[in-house]
Order: C-alpha cells, then structure tokens, then sequence
C-alpha cells in the first residue's frame, strides 16, 4: 500500500511557527498547501482523521486495498493537457497516470448495455451508431459541451480574484456560463431531442457530479463529460500516492503535514483569522487560515457564534441542498481480476431511463430497485496492484440511498445503533449484492471479505453532515451563489475544495489552484503552463 505519510498530532508538533494553516486534508488542501509551499511558505496541514489525504485516501483490511473517493480521472492521458501539467506541478512529478482501456464506462439501463468509448470522434461515432436517427443532436450537444468548458475558465478564475475586482468583471466573465449552469441537465438535452434513451445515454454517468438530470445544472454536466470524453486514468499506487507525493513538498519548506488532528474552531481577532483551537484544547496561531472542510462545517461549525451572526454566514449553506447521499460497498476477491473475466472499465447502472423517477421510487418505498450504482474494479486500474497483492482483486459499489433512511441514529456511536440500523445496513447490502451479480454473476460465490460503509460512515471520516460525498449539489442554484470562492467576508479566511468550484478528485485540486492564486495574487495557471512550456531564451514576455 501506498503510505500518505505525515505525523500523528501532539501539541509539540506546533511549537513552531507557520504562515498558513489548512484546515482538512482533501485534495483541495493538498494543492493549495503544495503551491504555498514551493513559494516558500510554511504550512501546517490538519487533518481530523487518522490518514491524511480526504477522498484521495485508501484504507486497508484482511490483505485488501480500496481508494475511498478516486475511481478514474480524465484528460491526463497526455502530457500536454493542462491537467497532466497540473498534477504533476502539486506532485513535483510524483504521480503516474495508468489509462484505463479504450471503453471505460459502460451504461446498463434497464435491460441494454451501452459502451463509452474514448475520444470525441469515437464517442460521436458510437452514438450515432446506437442512435442513427439523432446524428444532429449528437453533433449539436458535443459542440455544446466543448463551448460550455471554454466559458468555465473565466467563471471560476473570477473566484480567485479579490472582491472588488471580481465584483466589477462578474457579469462579463459569467454571463455565458451561467446561461448553461441556469438550465438543467434536463432542460438543455431535451430541448436537443425528444429520445429519451438517448437522454438517459448521455446522462448516464450523472453520478459523477451526484444529482440527476432534472436536478443538475447542465454546466457541471457539461463539465464531467468534457473531462472523460478523451478516456479516463488511475494513479499507479493508487489514490495515496498524490498525498504521498505532495506532504514532502509542504515538509522540505519547512511545514507539518498531521493526522488525528481535529480542529474544533477557526479563531477570529478583531475582523480576522488568527489561527485554530484544536478539540484538544491547543491553540496555533498563523496570519491566515485556510478552510478545505467544506462551506457547512467552516461557516456552521468551526466560527464563533458572534462571528458567524455578524456576518450572516449561517444561513449561506443552507442555501443549497446537499449532494447525493451514497451507500459504499467494497469487496475482495482471492482471485485474480483477470481469471474472472472481469476489465478495468466502470459499470453504471440503472432499473429505467428515467432516472429522475428511479430515484424518488427508491425513496418512497425501499421495496423498489435501486436507483443505480457505479461499479469499479480498482485492482484493475493500477499496474502496480499485482506486484502489492497477486492474486487478489478488489471492487467498488457506490449507490444513492435517502439520508431520511439514517438519519435517527446520525448522533449516535456505531456501536450504539442497535437491531434496526443492523437490519436496513443489511438490506440494502443484499440488494446491491444481486444488482452487482446481475452485471458480473460469475462472482457469485467467491466473495472473500466485503465491507460497508453507509452515509453516517461517510459523514464521520469526512466530516458531512448528512453523508454527502460530494458536498454541496450541483445545481442551478449553486453556480449562482456569489459567496463560493476562494477569499470570505473575514479577513485572511479562505476555503478551499470542491465546494467553491465543482466536485470530484479535479474540482478539488482546481481549487487549491484558485486559493493558492488569490492568496499569492497570481495566477498559479498561467504559471504551471509556462513551466511545461517555458518562453524560448531570447523572447520578450509581457509585462
């Protein structure tokens, strides 16, 4: 296993002084903490659980390895995307990217199977061919996707600027963004065509951006098919490797990287952020703070009451729903992947094509299918896997479930749950045991160990409220909320992570990019091209 690293918390590991301190050790924490430190600034990153890395952590058991939040990651199939350039400028070049194979989705609704393959003429073609009848459509929503990623780079640059000036080019460098983000997944392809299988096909891997296409903003979907439309990687030594890579970077200049170090409130002197109060009783004071615990426990939870009502933060979470709230199921197989037949492309699973309906079904009554699940086979993914664990072979299930399902016992101790916690943990386990053998039975049978996590497993080892891998959802009224970027109304407070940009493993590094830029004031982008494709000597640069 690939070890994350860092120290465990003791209050002597705070003795010294340092210039920034992150709260939460997410991806969005790890880049923002990388790029401070190669300028130069100490930092100290805190993490509350006892492996640092956030959903880029991987835990293990019974001679297993699963990765928590990190399945696949597209656009670093080639060293000249932006997002290769990206990482491997946080990592100092410390990670490797594996591709998965030329399909790496496949959508299974209801009794059809469709395959996703890489790369925009190819995914074209493939439409076309399941759908003869609908080329225009299909050509009018890739060249739709490809517009609307171009209009995102100014929406989200304009989060890292500081407020006056962003105040001034909002509109210009929103507008047409928001056009998109205003509409639904929805509204926007069935004003392209009335198929709806080719809707649901389209949409059929919205689990990646965590709300269904009546829900979305067309925006974030436009967003996450851009991103895999040139196929999809995974990190050789799985998801730990980017933290492993990145907390020598923090520690060379100086910093500290610390696990079990919970942090219990941000402390506010005088209109500004001064330090932290850990739950231990420790104080650590910094000229700033840096929050990549998400909006709701920054503003809800780790304020001061006076600070929180001065301000009017409170209510601003409250604004936008959660994100989906998932079941994780992770099995081992004592088996090789390979010898069950089984490739490293994920499975989407759905009971309809409209999948809207097969989510408020499953809510009303739990007698109904599932509303869908990603299936994943991360020991498939990584080259080094069989050199780590031969002969073994590991799968990943997330599936929806309603937080409504859980929510009694969300105060409660896991061990303090009692029968009927047990009772409905199990039977939706077994409902996602027959949905799984349905699209692989030949594991039926030759299950070694599993383990489930359900949405109050996820609210405590990340810290949501209700379960919410993804934090906040992507929807309309998301992406029109002024107040989700990198500085806050309190002076030298900052957030960080995918809830001020949009989700996933990429929304999250992005923006410790866009923190890292307005606390630096410049633009750290720009900065990252020019070191993979410096000036040639002898050429002016602009000033």
């Amino acid at each position: 296993m690939t070890i994350a690293a860092g120290t465990k918390y003791r209050s002597k590991h705070i003795a010294a002084s340092f210039d920034a301190i992150i709260v939460g050790s997410g991806m969005g924490g790890l880049t923002c903490a990388s790029l401070l430190a190669q300028d130069g600034k100490k930092v100290l990153l805190l993490e509350q659980h006892f492996t640092i890395g956030g959903c880029t952590h991987a835990f293990a058991r019974k001679g297993y390895e699963w990765d928590i939040g990190l399945h696949y990651v597209g656009d670093v199939h080639k060293k000249s995307t932006l997002l290769w350039q990206a990482f491997d400028h946080v990592t100092a070049g410390g990670v490797e990217w594996a591709p998965l194979p030329d399909i790496y989705n496949r959508f299974v609704i209801a009794d059809k199977t469709y395959d996703i393959p890489s790369g925009v003429v190819a995914y074209s073609n493939k439409m076309k061919e399941y759908f003869p009848q609908e080329a225009l459509a299909i050509d009018s929503y890739i060249e739709i996707l490809l517009s609307v990623n171009k209009m995102a780079a100014s929406f989200f640059a304009e989060r890292a600027l500081p407020r006056a000036m962003g105040d001034k080019i909002y509109e210009t460098a929103s507008k047409d963004f928001l056009t998109y983000s205003d509409q639904t997944t929805y509204e926007v392809l069935s004003g392209l065509t009335d198929n709806q299988e080719l809707i649901a096909v389209l949409a059929g891997n919205f689990g990646d951006y965590g709300l269904p296409p009546k829900e979305s903003a067309f925006a974030v979907h436009a967003q996450a098919v851009k991103h895999y439309i040139n196929g999809a990687s995974f990190p050789v030594g799985g998801a730990p490797s980017l933290a492993a890579s990145i907390i020598p970077i923090i520690e060379k200049a100086g910093g500290k990287a610390l696990y079990s170090a919970e942090v219990a409130e941000i402390l506010v002197q005088d209109g500004q952020a001064c330090g932290v109060k850990m739950a231990s009783g420790d104080q650590i004071k910094a000229p700033m703070v840096i929050s990549g615990a998400g909006v709701y426990n920054t503003f809800s939870k780790m304020l001061p009451d006076a600070v929180v009502q001065d301000y009017g933060l409170a209510e601003l979470p409250e604004k936008i729903d959660p994100s989906l709230t998932l079941m994780m199921l992770n099995i081992g197989i004592n088996q090789s992947g390979e010898s069950l037949g089984l490739t490293a492309a994920n499975f989407w699973t759905h009971p309809s094509n409209d999948y809207d309906e097969d989510i408020r079904r499953y809510e009303q009554d739990q007698n109904n299918p599932m509303s869908g699940h990603l299936i994943a086979f991360p020991s498939l993914r990584d080259p080094s896997w069989n050199e780590r664990y031969p002969n073994k072979a590991t799968i990943s299930m997330c599936s929806p479930v309603p937080f409504a399902l859980f929510e009694k016992w969300q105060h409660l101790d896991a061990k303090d749950r009692g029968a009927d916690y047990h009772a409905l943990k199990q039977q939706i386990t077994d409902k996602m045991f027959e949905d799984l053998y349905a699209v692989v039975p030949q594991i039926r049978g030759k299950i070694d160990y599993f383990e489930v996590a359900t949405p109050l497993t996820i609210g405590k080892f990340l810290g949501r409220e209700k379960g919410n891998f993804m934090g906040l959802a992507h929807s309309p009224e998301r992406f029109r909320q002024r107040w989700l970027r990198a500085d806050t109304p309190i002076k030298n407070l900052y957030l960080t992570g995918q809830d001020i940009t949009s989700d996933g493993i990429v929304g999250a590094m992005s923006s410790g990019v866009i923190t890292a830029s307005a606390i630096l004031q410049r633009n750290l982008w720009g900065d990252i091209m020019k070191k993979q494709n410096p000036v040639p000597s002898g050429t002016l640069r602009a000033s």
